[in-house]
């Protein structure tokens, strides 16, 4: 149900993260905190948009359990847990003499 809610916004995920990917792939992972600024204020409008756009049909979810928040915080989430497994898996496949892939790591651990 949650696929059928978010598909107008998945045009929009889909094509933002895979440039954020290809931008942090050819800009090292120095790029990544603007490609999370990025993502974040595209997930927003997104989100905002997606809502608006249901605002005439949300009752059909309602009516089986599914809240307006529910389905916009487990889209959000999925999409931005798609984007930052993307996003460590590339900084994985860096070449180890990237000095920004060890910064960008220290800030995890």
């Amino acid at each position: 149900m949650y696929l059928h809610y978010a598909k107008p916004y998945l045009l929009l995920a889909t094509i933002i993260t895979l440039i954020s990917w290809v931008i942090v792939y050819n800009k090292g992972s120095a790029a990544t905190g603007r490609m999370l600024y990025l993502k974040l204020i595209t997930l927003v409008i997104g989100l905002v948009l997606l809502r608006r756009r249901h605002r005439s049909d949300i009752f059909f979810y309602q009516n089986i359990g599914y809240g307006e928040r529910q389905l916009l915080t487990v889209i959000g989430t999925a999409d931005l847990s798609v984007w930052l497994v993307g996003i460590i898996v590339l900084i994985n496949t860096l070449p180890d003499g990237d000095p920004a892939r060890q910064c960008f790591f220290d800030l995890w651990l």
